[in-house]
């Protein structure tokens, strides 16, 4: 996850959704837009309160069953789709978050390379197999894939792709996207957008958070 949206959720109540509100609404795909669901988690981000739109959103990803995943959650660019997966994720501890784009260039690495050195928290040097890998990613409770779309992946790549996908049949995963559905297909190929389709889609609506806040005059 990165570091700034990291620091951003430290500290913040966990989300929860009552028992009610988890029942008779889980339409899919389900498309949500402000004031759709009642507000049940409020988190604050770099400069900002996460508003109705996104709070929608965590509330609909909550009430979703392991068996409605894949999320495929979509929206422009600054509408708030990774810190919604965040603070999702974080009621599954732990997890597991990955950029698409650098996740698979580690993939490609492993596999040209036979593993990939790392560094563990003890600032140990250690070194990664794709297969210890793709075990990580089916064994975490939770995992978020991020801006998947952002290119046109090869055919190794995409295939690699298939393989994470695959790995996370009937678990949780949350797979973030700034593409509509036929960019998608375009970048990621056919095979995986199938993939990507076969659970839920929450669509994220609105304008771009970022630019609103930095328009936003500052207190003098």
């Amino acid at each position: 996850m990165p570091t700034a949206l990291r620091d951003a959720l430290e500290g913040l109540p966990r989300p929860h959704i009552s028992q009610s509100e988890a029942t008779g609404k889980q339409p899919t795909p389900v498309s949500v837009e402000p004031a759709a669901w009642p507000r049940g988690v409020q988190a604050v981000t770099p400069g900002r309160v996460v508003g109705d739109v996104q709070t929608a959103a965590v509330n609909t990803l909550l009430a979703l069953g392991a068996r409605q995943h894949p999320v495929l959650l979509a929206g422009k660019v600054g509408v708030g789709k990774s810190t919604v997966a965040a603070i999702v994720a974080r009621s599954f501890q732990p997890f597991a978050w990955f950029g698409c784009d650098e996740l698979l260039t580690t993939m490609m690495a492993c596999r040209s390379e036979g593993s990939v050195q790392r560094w563990d928290a003890q600032g140990y040097a250690v070194h990664t197999t794709e297969a210890q890998l793709l075990r990580r990613i089916e064994q975490a409770p939770m995992v978020v894939l991020d801006d998947v779309g952002t290119r046109v992946l090869s055919e190794a790549q995409a295939e690699a792709l298939r393989a994470v996908l695959d790995a996370r049949v009937g678990r949780p995963l949350l797979v973030t996207t700034n593409c509509d559905t036929q960019a998608l297909r375009d970048s990621v190929g056919a095979r995986n957008l199938s993939r990507l389709l076969a659970g839920s889609v929450v669509r994220i609506g609105g304008a771009d958070l970022r630019s609103a806040a930095s328009s936003r005059p500052r207190n003098q």
